[in-house]
């Protein structure tokens, strides 16, 4: 315990970097988008539309996602936000970087495709999912800071006692 309190003492002082921040925003916004085209494959397996499960429609699906996200992050910056400090404008911030996803994504599936059945439900899947994964880990990340500082705290505040004794007297701070 002692040893990973002192590899996470240097993360109160220190911020994360802003690239590791835009890969891991970048790799949750694929992910929501993997799970969104899996359930959509999955959903419209049997309703004889054979576009949804073509390689080229995934591709088209998880391509612009990724160009997307890149660009939402790049044009919000929300990749340079403290992430322990965030407020209600850091969310609205995270919220245009989807929508800048999900922008791109319609731009390129209307384009290739056209108007799909199922398709603006798919878009909207993907937004909140990707919005709940954004959202989601920021939160957990203030909580567990939240929960290391205070449990840190709790030990710095600590007094050492010497007893040498068994009376009352016996102790020393």
């Amino acid at each position: 315990m002692s040893n990973l309190r002192k590899y996470l003492s240097r993360y109160i002082d220190d911020y994360l970097d802003p690239r590791l921040i835009f890969i891991i925003d970048l790799g949750l916004s694929l992910v929501a988008s993997i799970i969104t085209l899996l359930v959509v494959v999955y959903t419209t397996k049997y309703s004889g539309d054979p576009i949804y499960g073509t390689r080229t429609f995934a591709l088209l699906w998880l391509i612009p996602a990724l160009v997307g996200t890149a660009l939402g992050i790049f044009v919000t910056s929300i990749n340079k936000i403290i992430i322990r400090y965030s407020s209600m404008k850091d969310l609205m911030k995270i919220m245009l970087a989807v929508l800048i996803k999900a922008l791109v994504m319609v731009v390129v599936i209307l384009a290739r495709f056209g108007f799909l059945r199922g398709w603006l439900l798919a878009f909207l899947g993907d937004i909140a999912l990707t919005l709940v994964f954004l959202v989601g880990v920021r939160i957990l990340m203030m909580v567990a800071y939240e929960i290391y500082t205070h449990k840190t705290k709790d030990l710095l505040d600590r007094k050492r006692v010497l007893v040498y004794g068994t009376s009352d007297k016996a102790v020393a701070a």
